[in-house]
């Protein structure tokens, strides 16, 4: 569970990794509903113990001025805690990306 910090505020979200590396994502802030599950385009990757999972995130809705295509998350781990980046944006080449901080616990 953790926190993304966007100008905007704060979206609490929850996100679930299995050990096939398939993951998938909710926003817990009761803003859509029944906090629908968005899974992943792919497989988590690690690599120079960077995590990254990348999500449609129409539903998140983490900027009402636009309209968000994925939510890519780049994630650290110290050891307690995962600490990054959660980037919106509209193209899935990274052209144009809002980066966002981003904190998680693990439950």
């Amino acid at each position: 569970t953790g926190m993304i910090e966007t100008y905007n505020g704060r979206v609490p979200i929850e996100v679930v990794i299995e050990p096939d590396g398939r993951s998938r994502l909710r926003r817990t802030d009761g803003t859509d509903g029944e906090a629908r599950w968005i899974d992943a385009r792919r497989p988590i990757s690690l690599r120079d113990g960077l995590m990254e999972a990348m999500f449609d995130a129409e539903v998140l809705a983490l900027d009402e001025n636009r309209t968000e295509r994925y939510l890519l998350l780049r994630l650290l781990y110290d050891g307690e805690q995962l600490y990054g980046s959660a980037n919106a944006g509209n193209s899935t080449e990274l052209v144009y990306c809002v980066p966002s901080c981003i904190s998680m616990d693990k439950q």
